[in-house]
């Protein structure tokens, strides 16, 4: 695969999840793809779950905007680095455990996407969140200080 096709490919993906267009993004998926948070608590296969994982997320996580950092594109891959502001409306689960976040309160996190493609279709989808940092603004967990 090109690195054009991929950064086609990266295009459209990012803008499906900017409009958080859960059809447009599963357009992407191969029926067989894996959808992983790391530090989450979810793993999605198949497009049926995905589109439960995705229609979770944005109806928790709403007003979801991914701020681009940086993008590196290898043969069948490509890496995304965001930050996601959003608000949560419900509660959520964070490092595999269920938050008692206030409704309508805003965050702000840093993660990376692990995103293989294979014959024009997302395979596999790996996300690593900052759990951490999210857990600390949602007050379940405070921010380890050094020095």
């Amino acid at each position: 695969m090109t690195e054009s096709t991929l950064m086609d490919i990266a295009g459209l993906y990012a803008s499906a999840w900017a409009h958080h267009d859960t059809d447009a993004i599963l357009a992407l998926h191969a029926e067989d793809s894996v959808f992983e948070v790391h530090g989450g608590g979810l793993k999605a296969t198949g497009l049926t779950e995905i589109r439960m994982a995705l229609d979770t997320f944005f109806a928790t996580w709403t007003q979801a905007r991914f701020e681009p950092r940086g993008v590196l594109f290898g043969t069948e891959h490509f890496v995304a680095e965001w930050t996601l502001h959003a608000t949560i409306v419900s509660p959520a689960a964070v490092a595999g455990t269920q938050t008692s976040a206030a409704t309508s309160q805003d965050i702000a996190m840093e993660g990376v996407d692990i995103i293989r493609v294979v014959n024009g279709r997302v395979t596999r989808k790996d996300t690593y969140v900052d759990a951490l940092t999210l857990q600390a603004q949602l007050g379940s967990t405070p921010l380890p200080t050094f020095g």
